[in-house]
């Protein structure tokens, strides 16, 4: 049996072909794509007796944003092996040592894109983000309006500063997102998508409001990522967009949220002509249950109680108190308790689960409900929002 190593840059051929052959297509962005990749993150490798690389793991580590709030997290990413030797376990070592290095980081909680959500659900990872795929005709996009701003075409080098402020400054991303590096920017929206465009909005007085990102495919617009500040930038961006109508057939956008009225484009349409698909997008897991109620400092009125399964994670599963928003390990408690796996309790406190359907479904269960409303009204009301993709 393998022992999980983390890959030095001597490996990245052999973590390249790797890639090619489970993927069985060169990686977004080629070769130097993945190289910069590689060099931002931990990649963790299995061997056989003949030293060629049969699986790997890709941790990329970053901050999330819980308000005004920063949580060390990470992303997992570039599950592979080599076929023949799969079932043999590599995979499963390689995610519970990256769990496990994860917590001795000081991560607290972990993002993944799913090839099979029940495999990834062995490691305590729960649907908790949705994304809304939009499409209208090119002829019934909304239109826009005038402003007292300029939208300016930018290549990637001067686009990415405004950018980056607008994104900081969007309520939308303050629940959830990813606190994007420089070297994530540059690796995401350019060096992996080399065809991708940009326009920013700019009001009056030439302070950036607004951004879009495009890409042209075939006779399809289609959005990658669009963020306004206020109504002006709004406007601006969407006449901006809709003044492609005449060259494109269809328009589409990605939205990273499910609630269509949180889109702002459509509350602007005189009549709803488009289709809207709801897709489950990612899977999140608490890494570290005590960390995160540091962080969230649900300070509430009466002790509770919280018995946790979590069979990947040992030193999240077990008795805690909540006592004056300080969550403590206990063996015994005499406090009502709420019950449930990791899962539940990841989609329940990151919010993409109200407390009552968790009840409903079974999935958290208590003898004593009302007595955990006061946890539940202090969560975010916000879904999480999450744009990028590991």
């Amino acid at each position: 049996m393998g022992q999980p190593v983390i890959l030095e840059a001597a490996y990245f051929d052999a973590v390249y072909e790797l890639y090619r052959y489970a993927f069985h297509k060169e990686p977004r962005g080629g070769r130097d794509a993945l190289a910069e990749f590689f060099k931002q993150t931990t990649v963790y490798g299995e061997f056989d007796d003949n030293n060629q690389l049969t699986s790997q793991v890709t941790r990329i580590p970053f901050n999330i944003r819980m308000g005004h709030q920063l949580i060390a997290s990470n992303g997992i990413g570039n599950v592979a092996s080599y076929p023949e030797y799969r079932g043999n376990g590599a995979a499963s070592r390689l995610m519970m040592q990256s769990l496990q290095d994860a917590y001795d980081a000081g991560e607290v909680i972990s993002y993944l894109a799913p090839f099979s959500y029940g495999f990834y659900g062995r490691f305590g990872y729960a649907q908790v983000f949705d994304h809304a795929d939009i499409k209208w005709q090119a002829a019934d996009f909304p239109q826009g309006k005038r402003t007292s701003g300029t939208v300016e075409r930018l290549p990637f080098d001067r686009a990415i500063e405004p950018m980056k402020l607008v994104y900081r400054e969007a309520n939308v991303f303050e629940h959830g997102a990813v606190d994007r590096e420089d070297w994530w920017w540059r690796y995401y929206f350019n060096t992996k998508t080399p065809d991708t465009k940009f326009a920013v909005y700019r009001d009056a007085e030439g302070v950036a409001q607004g951004y879009v990102m495009y890409e042209f495919h075939d006779m399809t617009f289609m959005i990658r990522e669009w963020v306004t500040l206020n109504t002006e930038a709004l406007q601006g961006l969407t006449r901006f967009i809709g003044s492609h109508a005449g060259s494109f057939d269809i328009f589409t956008y990605e939205a990273p949220t499910a609630d269509i009225t949180a889109v702002p484009v459509v509350q602007m349409m005189p009549e709803p002509k488009y289709e809207a698909v709801i897709k489950p997008y990612m899977q999140a897991r608490i890494v570290n249950l005590v960390a995160l109620f540091k962080v969230m400092q649900l300070d509430v009125p009466e002790t509770v109680a919280f018995d946790v399964q979590d069979e990947t994670a040992p030193w999240n599963g077990g008795r805690f108190e909540l006592r004056g928003g300080t969550l403590e390990r206990v063996v015994q408690t005499e406090a009502p308790q709420l019950s449930g796996s990791i899962h539940a309790f990841t989609q329940w406190l990151l919010g993409y689960k109200r407390l009552s359907s968790l009840l409903l479904t079974g999935d958290l269960q208590t003898n004593a409900p009302e007595d955990f409303e006061p946890v539940d009204a202090l969560l975010a009301q916000q879904s999480p929002v999450l744009a990028d993709y590991f």
